[in-house]
């Protein structure tokens, strides 16, 4: 029964998450202190973790070296994106 809920919570989300389009800058820039974009950066740090293990794997080349006991909180990327907005 609990693979049946998580299952469907999962089939659920991911079809929010599709529906959900690409924010631009000045969109994150408005809402970056809110949690409007949050899912949408995890996404993008748990895909492009596993674009590098895939990478690795296939050939023998990582993307980028991201160590594995760090685990970075939501508020500490957005700080880092918004940091790098600021700089470009």
């Amino acid at each position: 029964m609990k693979q049946h809920i998580f299952l469907a919570l999962l089939v659920f989300n991911s079809l929010n998450a599709v529906s959900a389009e690409m924010p631009s800058v000045k969109e994150y820039k408005e809402n970056w202190e809110t949690n409007k974009y949050d899912q949408f950066i995890r996404g993008l740090d748990n895909g492009l973790e596993w674009a590098s293990d895939e990478a690795y794997r296939k050939y023998g080349n990582q993307i980028f070296c991201k160590p594995s006991e760090i685990a970075l909180p939501i508020n500490e990327m957005k700080k880092m994106i918004v940091e790098q907005l600021k700089r470009d």
